[in-house]
């Protein structure tokens, strides 16, 4: 069975809760840290294991890629006598046992590829092959219609017992021979029915078969043998049916463990755990906090860091904690939530230089010092303390049911609770780490965390300066911290951040981060990372904003006269003073119209009589002579030149009124027959389609309507 593949043979596959591209693919291997090797053969490349697909995809893959069964190699294990008796047997039986020996193999090739143990494999193989999802011969899958778990197990059980003829059946001499057991469709209603509610009572389970089977109703099982059928089968399959009603309890009591989960640590601080979990008290303010954990995998050291919510500032908060009192680690090891792969996260580990490796989801395994320890924290002293509500709902309602009877059997004041604060819970969880499990001998390690870590004597990494951790883990300003500097500073919240440093990066973004000691100050970076200064508040530290600007001004100063004499330089290096750009320009158009090379053409005049005319008149010599008045004529002249003074005239715009009244006087000549000049006659006209006309006309209709408005 093929275990690598390419992220190309990955996306075509398309494989369910996976991408179904291959950049997809890739990042998602880089995101969880998948396991890969280099590929062979022409291109290269990488090839991923399928123990990295998740589950559902694993499955699917190996329904894809099973190769047909071939029944030849199934004969070859089973011994002489089976084969001998398999030589006489005919007819039907015959077809059963090769069908039967078909989906045996077919079920070997999808367990080999999925690696899961026999009855979880069996159990998926069934719901595969009643699903028509397994690749079989037709007529196998009209042989044998549908199957089970139990019916995969009997015949493996058969076929290594009895050999090759057992798989025919023999009826009414074995074990299995009941009316449940030889109806396959009864017993896989009653199994599908289990595991779809695992609590199932038979009384339900009867009503079901009832409904399901109403024709055959004849056939079915009594009440008293189906209860007796089902508390066998769940005795036999114990661990089956812990696996489909807690997956988790099945884990922890009988999933198979080889080695050890942390063989490969042999260094203090190689590698840490953190999960975070709600804690199982009501604080004092009727909230339930949040608790970060990290384990350090070689010593089982552990810290513990109350929060009111989950958040990735909360788990910088812890990681510094822990970092002051161990030093620095050089893995970590989270899940996929989104406290763990926030940015600002990612960010606090790339600059202290760990790796954060992180694991795929659903798989508590990948992190068991954590998962186990916050168990043993669960389990331990806080059950005790006032406010605990139980580890689960069935806990809690026995919980809230012994309280409410308390109340009524005594005075509520005798049963008031002395709820912790947070505060009081932090202080309870570091006496537990540091007091009590730090103190217990570790099964796995044969002394105490505390001596263990004690006996430790490689290199330790310690941040000499707590004032440079906190500025690494301090919260971006805002979302993502980025800010503009203006020419008034750096807005944020409402408040202007200066300093004399970003003289000179006005137009730049920059990144903020907080100082939980002084809201008055933020850390101000580049995009690159690199520290450029500490901006304040002037309102919010009470700095005069006339320093500061002066100061920064100095600065903008200073940085623009570097740039500027390093400008001046370069325009005297290239002696570009002057026209003397222009005067290049123009050499070289100069120089460039000087190698064209123009050939002659003919010519020939264009003249229009127009412009002959024209040209007459521009060549006469002799301009034409005004013609003189006679005496009686400029007699006249001299007296209208004497007696003529422009009139001064005021005319004044009718008011509505008086247009009215005057097309009333025109149109009452015009009816009368008298004649009107044209100016009038217009007038007469036009008028009636105004506006103007229009309201004069309502006015004289409805005096009263608009004195009203009036």
């Amino acid at each position: 069975m093929k275990e690598w593949f390419t992220a190309k043979e990955l996306a075509d596959l398309k494989l369910p809760a996976m991408p179904t591209s291959k950049i997809c693919i890739i990042e998602k291997g880089k995101r969880e840290s998948w396991k890969c090797r280099a590929r062979e053969g022409r291109g290269g490349g990488k090839e991923y294991h399928i123990s990295n697909l998740p589950e559902i995809a694993r499955i699917q893959l190996a329904v894809l890629t099973a190769p047909a069964a071939k029944k030849e190699i199934v004969k070859e294990e089973i011994n002489p006598q089976g084969l001998a008796e398999y030589a006489h047997i005919e007819g039907r039986a015959k077809s059963r046992i090769d069908a039967k020996l078909e989906i045996l193999e077919a079920f070997k090739e999808f367990q080999t590829s999925l690696g899961f143990a026999n009855t979880r494999a069996r159990y998926i193989f069934a719901e595969k092959y009643n699903a028509g999802e397994v690749a079989v011969a037709d007529w196998v899958k009209n042989t044998i219609v549908g199957l089970s778990a139990c019916t995969l197990r009997n015949w493996a059980e058969v076929l290594a017992n009895k050999g090759i003829s057992g798989l025919a059946g023999k009826y009414g001499s074995r074990k299995g021979t009941g009316i449940i057991d030889t109806n396959e469709a009864v017993k896989n209603y009653i199994l599908g029915a289990i595991y779809e509610t695992p609590h199932v009572s038979c009384k339900n389970i009867m009503r079901g078969l009832r409904a399901r089977f109403k024709e055959t109703r004849d056939s079915l099982p009594s009440y008293r043998t189906l209860q007796d059928w089902v508390k066998t089968w769940k005795e036999d399959n114990e661990q089956l049916l812990t696996a489909v009603k807690n997956p988790d309890e099945w884990r922890s009591k009988y999933k198979a463990a080889a080695g050890s989960a942390s063989e490969s640590i042999t260094r203090l601080n190689q590698e840490w755990q953190f999960d975070g979990t709600p804690s199982d008290l009501l604080l004092a303010d009727g909230k339930r906090c949040n608790i970060v954990g990290i384990i350090d995998v070689y010593s089982r050291r552990l810290s513990l860091s109350v929060c009111d919510r989950a958040s990735a500032y909360a788990v910088g908060c812890a990681t510094r904690k822990a970092i002051l009192k161990w030093g620095v680690p050089e893995t970590v090891r989270t899940d996929n939530g989104k406290d763990y792969v926030a940015d600002y996260i990612k960010r606090v580990f790339a600059a202290l230089n760990i790796e954060q490796i992180i694991c795929p989801p659903f798989n508590p395994q990948k992190k068991p010092h954590i998962e186990r320890v916050f168990r043993t924290f669960s389990h331990s002293l806080l059950e005790q303390l006032d406010g605990f509500i139980g580890h689960n709902v069935t806990e809690r309602k026995d919980i809230e049911a012994r309280r409410s009877f308390s109340q009524r059997l005594f005075n509520k004041d005798e049963t008031i609770e002395l709820r912790l604060t947070t505060q009081e819970l932090q202080e309870f969880c570091d006496n537990w780490c540091k007091i009590v499990y730090e103190r217990e001998e570790h099964g796995s390690l044969g002394m105490t965390p505390d001596e263990k870590a004690a006996s430790y004597v490689g290199t330790i990494r310690r941040i000499a300066d707590e004032r440079c951790l906190d500025v690494l883990l301090a919260k971006p300003a805002g979302k993502d911290g980025i800010r503009v500097v203006s020419k008034k500073g750096i807005s944020y919240e409402g408040s202007y951040y200066n300093a004399p440093e970003l003289g000179g990066h006005e137009g730049e973004q920059v990144r903020l981060l907080l100082d939980e000691q002084d809201y008055g100050e933020l850390y101000a970076f580049d995009l690159d990372g690199k520290f450029l200064c500490k901006v304040i508040s002037a309102e919010n530290k009470g700095v005069s904003l006339e320093e500061v600007a002066a100061a920064r001004s100095a600065v903008q100063k200073r940085a623009l006269k570097a740039k500027k004499d390093a400008l001046r330089r370069i325009a005297k290096e290239t002696n570009l003073k002057g026209n003397e750009m222009v005067r290049e320009v123009f050499m070289q158009a100069a120089e460039e119209a000087g190698k064209l090379v123009r050939l002659p053409s003919e010519t020939t005049a264009y003249e229009t009589e127009q412009m002959a005319e024209a040209l007459k008149a521009a060549i006469s010599k002799e301009p034409p002579k005004p013609t003189e008045l006679s005496a009686a004529e400029q007699a006249t002249a001299e007296r209208l030149k004497q007696n003529s003074r422009p009139a001064e005239i005021v005319r004044l715009k009718p008011t509505p009124q008086q247009n009215f009244k005057r097309w009333e006087e025109l149109k009452a000549r015009f009816d009368a027959g008298d004649a009107l000049d044209e100016n009038e006659s217009f007038f007469v006209e036009t008028y009636p389609t105004t506006a103007e006309y229009k309201a004069q006309v309502f006015a004289a209709k409805c005096p009263k309507v608009l004195a009203g408005a009036i």
